[in-house]
């Protein structure tokens, strides 16, 4: 991973993660939009494409607009950025289809 803005290269993060959350957030974040619909975000602990705390940025943003609706669920095991879509499966599809169908839904912004 690299960011040519700042010059940092290195995997995992090469030491310098937060020093990555300040560029993507204070630099390179547009104004946040609430959501239109409710969101799901489903995350590994072994994630290191998307760190799981951008994630939770994300949805302590959201969750400060009036009407927000985003979840976080945490997956069993060290599910990593390429794991986590097959190990979410049984998961999201359900939660789409309840969506379509007009399930009534818990605000996941009133979850903590």
């Amino acid at each position: 991973m690299s960011c040519k803005a700042c010059g940092l290269r290195g995997g995992r993060w090469g030491g310098h993660l937060r020093l990555w959350e300040f560029l993507c957030t204070a630099v390179a974040t547009p104004s946040p939009a609430k959501p239109v619909a409710p969101v799901v975000i489903y995350w590994g602990t072994a994630d290191t494409v998307v760190a799981p705390s951008m994630g939770q940025l994300y949805r302590e943003q959201m969750c400060a607009m009036a009407g927000a609706d985003v979840t976080r669920v945490q997956l069993p095991g060290a599910q990593s950025h390429f794991t986590t879509p097959g190990a979410a499966e049984p998961l999201y599809v359900p939660w789409i289809a309840d969506r379509l169908a007009g399930t009534p839904l818990a605000n996941g912004c009133d979850g903590g």
